[in-house]
Formats: C-alpha cells, structure tokens, sequence
C-alpha cells in the first residue's frame, strides 16, 4: 500500500535524477567545446562529436534535455505506424507519461471504465491504492483540468449471475489513465458473431499514437482479445492516430497510424475477429493521405 508521502518521494526522486543527469549533459558538452573548433576527435568526450555536438547512431542531433524530460519515452519505431505494440502477457507495458501535479495528486481508488455486457460487466479498477490529479499544464496529453490516474490496475469481470469476479488482466504499476473527467469511461461495445468485443483507450489524446486494448465476452466469460501481426508476432493492443479514431464496421477493425515528420501517406491496417484464436488478425495492410486533425 502506498501513501500520499511515498507517491511524493517517488515524484521528487524522479525530477532530481532528470536535473541531475541535466547537470551532467552541460558539463560534458562544455568539457567539449572547451576544445574549440579545430579539437582533435580522439581527445573530444565520450558521446559528443568534436564540434559539442552529442553524436548518435543516425547522425541527427540530440534533443534537448527539456524534451527527454517532459516526452513519454517510446521506441523509435512506434512513433510513426500502429506496430507499436507490447507482447500479450499478464502484465502489458505502459508509456511514461507526465505525473499529475503534485499539489492536487489525492488517493483514488474509483473504477476507472466499465464494458456494459448482457451478462455482466467488465471493469477497470484499482488493484491497489491509486491516485489521481490535474494534469496542470496544457500539452499534447490534454488541457491542464484533465484528470490522470496512477497505480496499478486490473480489468475484471463481474458476472451479473451468482459467482466470483475474476481478473482479466492485470496493467503494471505506474499505468496512466488522463480523462476530461472524473465519471468512468465507457468502453465501446461491437459484436463478432456470437461474441462481444470491448475497446478501451487509457487516454484520448497523445503526442503520437493512442494504445487501445480488446476485451472478448463469450458464454458469460471474459477473455483479453490479442493482435496477430503475422507470424509468431503476437501483440497485447493496437495503436492508432489520435487524430484519426479507429473504426469496427460489418466485422472488420479498420486501424489509421500515426504520420511521421514530413509523410504525405500513413499506414492502414484491417483486422477481423476470430473465435478460434480469441484475436483480432492481421487481413491486409495498406496507405493514404494523413486526416487534416493528424
């Protein structure tokens, strides 16, 4: 069980190691430059260029360190198509996203999104203390009056006949959830055949792509829906443009990714659901013109 104090250790030990390893940057990229603009490459710092400037893998020059701060951490590939997935497994990664403000940060443990079914009913929730808190500041994640949640949380089932709820799966410690508001999400309900399906999206805005997680209810029992990629990839949600919702019409997932820098095209992926596999399966892929909110 964590308390309001531990939550506020953990804040300030972040913040001090993203100063610290500021400090660190500066020094070296001054240690650098002392060399002056004729500086031998074998006598310049590790990891920086004889100009100052931090070298990396492709050439490009390093983000500020304003950015490495305040940008959730991402691999670079996911940034710009909807394979930006985690493994299904019991526990399924998250992002880093920004903390809430601390000053208004509050123990929560409310249900955060409930799947309506006809035989019950599939709920996000707090599997220990949570908390919750306004964002603060305005920024690609929302406006500074929306409300983020933190902790570790599970998604259940509730039979609506006699019986136990049962976890259906569990999210890591740190999951982040940001809202307009504070009343538990909806998820949205489809069918396939005989089965429901129930997509949830943490967060409704990102400064890339929006995870969305399925969820499958059969013969009064819930189940988590994977995404088949092809091959042995197997994933635990699909991404997709937060510009551009994703869209289930005569069975099919229609999927938009995120454009990169400069692209005048963005991929297209199309799923349909199978019952044998519990997964939504890779049918074709393709390309059009980003959505002008993109």
């Amino acid at each position: 069980m964590h308390s309001d104090n531990a939550v506020k250790q953990r804040r300030y030990i972040r913040r001090f190691a993203c100063g610290l390893s500021l400090v660190l940057s500066f020094g070296l990229l001054a240690a650098a430059c002392g060399n002056g603009g004729n500086a031998d490459p074998e006598n310049a710092a590790p990891g920086f260029a004889a100009s100052g400037t931090e070298a990396n893998d492709s050439g490009s020059s390093p983000s500020s360190s304003e950015d490495t701060v305040n940008a959730p951490t991402r691999n670079k590939s996911s940034e710009s198509a909807a394979l930006n997935q985690a493994p299904l497994a019991p526990e399924i990664a998250s992002f880093q996203v920004p903390i809430a403000d601390e000053g208004s940060a509050k123990k929560d443990n409310s249900i955060r999104a409930i799947g309506a079914s006809k035989d019950g009913r599939l709920l996000v929730q707090p599997l220990s203390d949570a908390y919750a808190g306004a964002l603060g500041a305005p920024s690609c994640y929302g406006t500074e009056t929306d409300v983020e949640w933190s902790g570790t949380y599970q998604a259940v089932w509730e039979p609506k006949a006699a019986g136990k709820t049962t976890e259906v799966i569990a999210f890591p410690a740190g999951f982040t959830i940001i809202q307009p508001g504070d009343a538990p999400v909806q998820m949205q309900r489809e069918s396939a055949g005989d089965t429901e399906l129930f997509f949830y999206a943490p967060r409704y805005a990102d400064c890339h792509g929006l995870e969305a997680y399925v969820f499958g209810v059969r013969d009064g029992k819930a189940f988590p829906v994977s995404v088949r990629m092809g091959g042995d990839e197997v994933l635990g949600y699909f991404t997709y443009d937060p510009g551009r919702p994703y869209e289930y019409r005569d069975g099919e997932l229609t999927v938009w990714g995120s454009p990169g820098a400069g692209s005048d095209s963005i991929d297209v992926y199309r799923y349909r659901y199978s019952d044998k596999d519990r997964s939504l399966i890779l049918t074709s892929t393709g390309q059009t013109a980003p959505s002008a909110s993109s």
